[in-house]
């Protein structure tokens, strides 16, 4: 496999001076009250739902939700976090101690949890509603887009709809999760439940682990520590069995679907089709070398087409499923390192490879998402140094690309709903932290944010990148700092780092 070596920066040392100065890091700084060196930043941001205008958190004051025009740059406080708990306290519902996690829902609502409940803010009205209920203990929270939940408690999978709990599963051994992400956290896989399109359907994972081989964790956050046993699958012994379940709302009932022998494999990238009709799975073998793309019938749970069969002599690192196109439900984007390099296909559902749509010797690192239309998707990826992430479009008929960032760095880009304006947070070597509006044809239309340097007035080595040869003649990308305060003429130990996972 043809893979970039590169280097993730922490952002907390992204911006390094040169030159020696006044003050000198402590091992308490750099250690425990570490976030004190992080540059400031805008927490929470996105755009708001219909409008031009996006949305942070400050956490001065208490907290407080701020709203900025993203054209004229006209700011204003909308929510603090004191007019929320007094709006919380006049239904006598417990107060926020800071500002809550919020995604917006619509132009004017905003969702937030408060302990086990899940509540709507809304912004025209100035109120609070209780939108649903967990019961206590819940964990692994999902929520739909009708603000129905999927939890867990223990082994077992519930349900919240309309603020009444329903229990799915009653697994008495437990040893059988259900709702729970599988293969520890392998291929994408990072949850265990998947909400269909309309809210009609919970995909979910039942994984047997029964059979598997403790093996010792120990526990040091208690005094003694204690050993504590996790069912991990060695090499050559019992693996887990996984099954995916389709439960049906309106119907209370489950079926599962038929994924055969041998009962080991990997059940990655689940997707839904648009119309809730399939299911989209591939089916990984345990050697992890060779993965059919399969559709399912969530009617019965049969297999209705083998899409496509990818294998590779050595592995197969399926990290999604099909991300289907806005407007077109027929067509979807895979992402594969097939050719030795992470790019993007485009597909129909009969299976059919309608066009590669990126292509050279460089990696998609994300797929962002497709524009309102659906004529255009936006990807991250290491066309220009596999040090930086640059931000592109490319025309699904045309196959064109626009590269959309401009300053080097590793940028991370959030897209209004029609895919016009973007908000380009990125991050280098000299930069800690900036924020710029950007249009598609990557102009920058005005700077948001720029964050200090929080080491500017430290002692800091000088960090430079070199690179090495590679046996098959890739470049390898190393990263050196220096001792602050260097002299060349003395010797230092030494420590090297090298991550030697497969990405």
């Amino acid at each position: 496999m043809k893979y970039f070596k590169y280097i993730l920066m922490f952002f907390f040392i992204a911006s390094v001076s040169t030159f020696s100065q006044q003050k000198e890091l402590t091992i308490k700084q750099v250690t425990i009250e570490s976030r004190s060196l992080y540059p400031k930043h805008l927490a929470q941001l996105q755009w708001r739902p219909g409008t031009d205008a996006f949305t942070y958190v400050e956490y001065s004051n208490g907290g407080e939700l701020v709203q900025e025009n993203a054209r004229t740059g006209n700011k204003q406080s909308i929510l603090s976090l004191l007019k929320l708990n007094t709006k919380l306290n006049e239904f006598k519902l417990s107060p926020i101690i800071s500002f809550p996690s919020i995604e917006w829902i619509g132009n004017d609502d905003i969702r937030f949890w408060n302990g086990d409940s899940l509540y709507e803010y809304n912004f025209n009205e100035n109120s609070v509603k209780l939108l649903n209920d967990v019961s206590n203990g819940a964990e692994n929270m999902d929520i739909s887009s009708d603000n129905s939940v999927a939890y867990t408690i223990k082994n077992n999978l519930y349900i919240a709809v309309n603020k009444k709990q329903y229990q799915i599963t009653d697994d008495k051994n437990e040893g059988i999760l259900n709702g729970q992400y599988v293969a520890r956290n392998e291929f994408g896989i990072f949850k265990g439940t998947f909400w269909s399109p309309k809210s009609h359907y919970l995909a979910f994972y039942r994984k047997d682990q029964s059979m598997v081989t403790d093996y010792p964790i120990v526990n040091i956050n208690y005094r003694p520590a204690k050993v504590e046993n996790i069912k991990y699958p060695m090499a050559g012994m019992t693996s887990e069995q996984v099954k995916l379940g389709i439960y049906n709302i309106k119907e209370n009932e489950t079926v599962f679907l038929k994924t055969g022998e041998p009962k080991d494999h990997y059940l990655t990238g689940v997707a839904w089709d648009p119309n809730e009709k399939y299911v989209y799975i591939g089916i990984l073998n345990r050697d992890q070398n060779d993965l059919f793309e399969i559709k399912y019938d969530i009617a019965n749970g049969n297999p209705v087409d083998t899409l496509f069969e990818e294998t590779n002599p050595k592995y197969v690192q399926p990290l999604h499923g099909p991300i289907f196109v806005k407007d077109h439900p027929d067509e979807f984007i895979w992402i594969s390192r097939r050719d030795g390099w992470n790019h993007l296909y485009l597909y129909n559902t009969d299976g059919k490879l309608i066009k590669k749509l990126t292509n050279g010797e460089w990696e998609v690192t994300k797929l962002n998402g497709v524009d309102k239309n659906g004529d255009n998707a936006f990807f991250t990826c290491t066309k220009v140094s596999p040090l930086d992430r640059d931000y592109y479009m490319v025309n699904l008929k045309s196959g064109k690309m626009t590269k959309l960032t401009s300053m080097p760095g590793v940028h991370n880009v959030i897209q209004d709903e029609a895919g016009k304006n973007f908000l380009d947070t990125y991050s280098s070597l000299t930069v800690p932290y900036n924020v710029n509006l950007i249009n598609r044809e990557g102009k920058v239309l005005r700077k948001i944010f720029s964050a200090e340097d929080p080491l500017k007035d430290y002692s800091i080595g000088k960090t430079k990148f070199f690179k090495l040869k590679s046996k098959d003649g890739y470049d390898l990308y190393c990263r050196e700092i220096l001792p602050a305060n260097f002299d060349s003429t003395k010797k230092y130990p030494v420590l090297v780092y090298v991550y030697g996972g497969p990405g």
